[in-house]
């Protein structure tokens, strides 16, 4: 045998008795351990304190300060001792399976003060496994460790991954094993009634509330779950009773429970101030959540007083500088659409002042209250100030821009809409399609189509480039349309059609046809109608109204009435009082008061009530073909006086003054039309003007009417 072997052999032998000994030494401290911790079941005499807590320490003492001899058997020695201590005969009536188990046994003012780091960690992983829908994962790491599993922690984390995962089965299982083992508490309670109300289960969430009532550990918490399922039923009488039982239990609603109340879309001011009563005996402040389902319920009910109150109170408190800029959007917002710009700018000025970090979104609501207002100037100071500084340079952005664009187009401020729009290029913010359209439609409710193809090449040249939408052309045509350029209308629809990539609609064919009516261009209206029959598009009432004004311009009154009659009878569609009341107008435009007539008559068989418009078109055309008389009897007929003379002639004979126009819905005339009937009459001093407005005094009285036209 060779040196060298003979070397490694003594390294082995010797290796070998310092394990085999070690080993033996760990064996002893283990059986000391144990039988100074359950010594003190079998003896008579109960220890006292000092003794059952001075054995185990002096122990481990001893323990570490052999082990830390040797550190590479630290962990080695540490294991086996828990393996000795957790290895234990169990099989004894009454003798626990380990040490561990008996710990999870005990009460929670008994046990220790927080789980160990593996059982800490082991619990965060089922919850994460649970977050990802990942059960099985779950429960892989639940079985790993084995005894330990039983501990509150753990079966709670498990009843949380079976609960994510909505295996309602699992969650049961694991909920009476906790409960087996007089480990479940309230979070398991709370864990479990969640599951059972996410099946809806109502009923059984309801019986463990009340188990967990009787043991005394109910909070806010486990209200909150039923609370939330009763709001989202609708059933608010059945979630103020929850609120009931819980205070008449002792438990003050919170935060969340008022947040839940409010969610659930309270229609009245009584019922928010229900609300506000629990916020105001609150123990804690108001959050931000609470705060913003406050603020959203004042809108609903349009109290923003109420949230004026709440809100000056709450930052008394110092709330405010907790609120976000989303936050302060919202209120901006309310208080924008009640017009109320004092308190819009008051938010502002608080949200500055508070240092809120500034979001688009915020900057967006503060525009478009101020541009909805009529503050359209103001708005673009306030955005111009926050170019200047370079944080806030980027929250401006094109649809921020185009809001105020849209509100100088609205004053027809065509000035400053340019003088915006070079300001956007020179600090150089995109403009998108709804910017160039806006600015078109600025240009053609101003009458400045002039500067259109500028815009167009400016679309073109953009990088990247702006395609026209169907808005666009819309706007285009409308706006060479009002100008008088019908040509150019024209052109730009025929250019459409040529690149494709935009189909005409309704509203393009209206302004086409609105712009032929204005200039008695009846070859190319006709020609647009078959357009519109070409491309699928049924013309509407509106379309019949612009054609009929056409027809009557250009004295084509027969081929008014024949259009009007084939367009209805080809689309199915029923002609509305508006285009009748152009073809009236057109009637007595082309000097034939019986056709006028005739189509009154035709307006009341198909039982449709003339308006006032109507009615002041009659009358006037009847004082100017010399018909006075027909005049102040129309008059009397839009107050529902002797309209039954008028039916007398018509086929059914079923529109009268009783059941065909009801005396509330008579629609009158307009006061200037009145006076020129009753100074024709021969004023109202004559004989048949004083008749008239007798009448008239007389159906005012009996209708209950306080004289919508004039005081008679």
């Amino acid at each position: 045998m060779s040196v060298t072997t003979t070397t490694m052999f003594l390294s082995s032998v010797s290796e070998y008795f310092e394990s085999m000994s070690l080993e033996l030494l760990l064996a002893s401290f283990s059986a000391i351990i144990y039988y100074l911790m359950f010594s003190n079941k079998h003896g008579s005499k109960k220890p006292k304190k000092s003794d059952s807590a001075g054995g185990p320490v002096l122990t481990k003492r001893l323990f570490y300060k052999v082990t830390s001899a040797n550190g590479k058997r630290k962990n080695l020695a540490s294991n086996s001792l828990h393996t000795t201590a957790s290895s234990e005969p169990s099989s004894q009536p009454g003798t626990p399976r380990s040490v561990a188990t008996e710990q999870s046994h005990m009460d929670a003012s008994s046990r220790p003060a927080g789980p160990s780091k593996r059982i800490a960690m082991r619990a965060n992983d089922i919850r994460s496994c649970g977050r990802n829908g990942n059960l099985a994962g779950a429960i892989k790491f639940f079985e790993k460790l084995g005894d330990q599993a039983d501990d509150s922690l753990v079966l709670n984390s498990m009843l949380d991954a079976c609960v994510e995962c909505h295996d309602l089965e699992k969650a049961t299982h694991y909920f009476n094993r906790a409960r087996n083992l007089e480990l479940a508490d309230g979070i398991s309670y709370n864990k479990m009634m969640k599951c059972h109300l996410l099946r809806g289960q109502e009923g059984a969430a309801r019986s463990l509330l009340e188990e967990l009532m009787s043991k005394g550990i109910a909070n806010a918490t486990s209200y909150h779950g039923l609370l939330n399922a009763r709001v989202n039923a609708g059933d608010l009488r059945g979630a103020w009773k929850l609120v009931a039982d819980m205070q008449g239990n002792g438990i003050c609603p919170n935060a969340v429970t008022c947040a839940i109340l409010l969610k659930g879309r309270l229609q009245s001011i009584e019922e928010v101030s229900r609300v506000l009563v629990l916020v105001d005996a609150m123990e804690e402040p108001m959050d931000e959540v609470l705060f913003m389902a406050v603020a959203e319920a004042c809108v609903r009910v349009s109290r923003l007083d109420v949230l004026t109150r709440v809100m000056e109170k709450y930052k008394r408190q110092g709330i405010t500088g907790s609120l976000s800029a989303e936050t302060y959007g919202s209120m901006i917002k309310a208080y924008g659409r009640a017009r109320d710009t004092k308190r819009v700018w008051d938010l502002w000025t608080q949200m500055m002042n508070d240092k809120t970090q500034l979001t688009s979104v915020t900057l967006g609501c503060m525009v478009e209250a101020l541009v909805a207002n009529g503050q359209s100037t103001e708005a673009w100071k306030l955005v111009q100030n926050l170019l200047k500084d370079e944080n806030t340079k980027p929250l401006v952005n094109t649809v921020i821009c185009s809001s105020i664009l849209k509100g100088f187009a609205h004053s027809k401020d065509t000035e400053k809409v340019m003088s915006l729009y070079k300001e956007m290029q020179a600090h150089k913010i995109q403009p998108n399609t709804i910017t160039f359209n806006t600015i078109l439609n600025a240009f053609a409710q101003c009458g400045t189509m002039q500067h259109a193809p500028e815009l167009l090449q400016d679309m073109r040249a953009a990088t990247p480039a702006v395609e026209p939408d169907i808005v666009t052309y819309s706007t285009l045509v409308k706006g060479y349309c009002y100008a008088g350029s019908l040509d150019r209308a024209l052109a730009v629809f025929n250019t459409m059609q040529q690149e494709g990539k935009c189909k005409p609609d309704e509203v393009l064919f209206n302004s086409l046809l609105g712009g032929c009516a204005k200039e008695f261009r009846i070859e190319e209206a006709l020609q647009l109608l078959n357009d519109m029959r070409k491309f699928g598009i049924a013309p509407s009432n509106y379309t019949l109204s612009m054609l009929v004004k056409l027809m009557c311009r250009c004295r084509r009154l027969d081929q008014a009435f024949t259009m009007l009659a084939d367009i209805s009878k080809e689309y199915n569609f029923k002609i509305n009082i508006q285009v009748y009341t152009c073809l009236i107008q057109g009637c007595f435009h082309n000097g034939h008061i019986d056709k006028a007539l005739s189509v009154y008559e035709k307006i009341i068989n198909e039982r449709l009530l003339p308006d006032t418009m109507t009615y002041t078109v009659l009358v006037r055309g009847c004082l100017r073909a010399g018909s006075i008389d027909k005049a102040a009897e129309l008059v009397r007929h839009s107050h529902g006086i002797g309209l039954e003379v008028a039916q007398s002639t018509s086929k059914t004979g079923e529109v009268s003054q009783k059941n065909g126009l009801p005396l509330y819905a008579c629609a009158g005339v307009n006061a200037g039309c009145l006076e020129e009937v009753v100074a024709a009459l021969g004023g109202a001093g004559s004989k048949q003007g004083a008749a008239l407005l007798e009448d008239l005094r007389e159906i005012s009285v009996s209708t209950g009417s306080s004289g919508r036209q004039r005081q008679w």
